[in-house]
């Protein structure tokens, strides 16, 4: 996209791939109120060093500092200004998928760096929250883990009238929210008869013997599901690697086996006649297997 950078401006689409790219602002005018936008995308810390030309710097604060220090020449005060960027603001919080850029703090920013603009749009981290006097995270405007399914999305809507900003947050309703379903197989199996749901669904089974072809049972009732994880599979404590020993012993019995398919895939109790017939097979296909 940012091979057609140019043109894209032209009609109102402007996008930053370039340090270089902050030195030319949008300049826009709503109302009378002059805004200037500085746009700078992400970059490294290798990256800031290559465009300043100085392996010295050691830190990205260091960078940033270095950036803007040129840029004053092009901040009007009587101006709007805003700057738009995407970093990790020192102070703000992760959410569980994510971390800070690095451990350490070497890609942290302190807040007051940004403290020539009136407002710092921020991007990064994906709840919506402040970052010091002037600056805010928007957040994404939909949840992008199951990690975050009860934060509320928004779109921050600014008004600046006299140089004065009021921020506004516009509530984003997903069509499909996010959930985590844990259980035993057939407690959620219940659950999807009383309650089906086309939310984006985790699915966490509890059991400690394989189910058959679980995803494509519970997809009858929950037809977005995303992931599905069993302890069967993800077991790791001692207590587990007995369980999974103690159900493999069970898989090895032909008539647990048989028992457990009658009520996961036939959904019915086998009978003592069922029992009855299906030893009976099986002795019979022993004979068959010695003639």
């Amino acid at each position: 996209m940012c091979l057609a950078s140019d043109i894209l401006r032209q009609n109102g689409i402007y996008i930053a791939s370039n340090i270089s790219d902050v030195y030319s602002p949008v300049e826009l005018n709503f109302n009378g109120e002059n805004v200037n936008i500085f746009l700078l995308p992400y970059f490294n810390l290798q990256m800031a060093r290559s465009f300043l030309k100085n392996e010295n710097i050691s830190s990205l604060e260091e960078a940033y500092k270095y950036i803007i220090e040129a840029l004053k020449v092009k901040l009007n005060k009587n101006n709007f200004n805003i700057l738009v960027t995407h970093t990790f603001v020192t102070g703000c919080t992760c959410d569980k998928s994510q971390t800070s850029l690095q451990i350490g703090g070497s890609d942290e920013v302190c807040s007051n760096t940004f403290s020539d603009f009136d407002y710092v749009a921020l991007g990064h981290l994906h709840s919506s929250q402040k970052a010091g006097n002037n600056g805010k995270y928007s957040g994404s405007p939909l949840q992008y883990s199951f990690d975050e399914p009860d934060k509320s999305k928004s779109f921050t809507l600014l008004n600046i009238a006299n140089k004065n900003l009021t921020i506004k947050e516009l509530e984003i309703k997903p069509l499909h929210k996010m959930q985590t379903i844990s259980g035993m197989f057939s407690d959620i199996v219940e659950l999807g008869k009383n309650s089906p749901s086309d939310d984006y669904i985790c699915i966490n089974l509890e059991d400690d013997m394989p189910i058959y072809m679980p995803m494509e049972q519970l997809r009858v009732y929950f037809k977005n599901i995303l992931t599905l994880n069993t302890n069967w599979i993800n077991g790791k404590k001692s207590s587990d690697i007995l369980q999974k020993s103690d159900a493999i012993n069970r898989l090895s019995n032909p008539e647990h086996v048989f028992k457990e398919f009658l009520q996961q895939i036939c959904l019915t109790e086998a009978t003592e006649d069922d029992i009855k017939i299906f030893n009976q097979a099986i002795i019979d296909l022993k004979k068959d297997e010695h003639k």
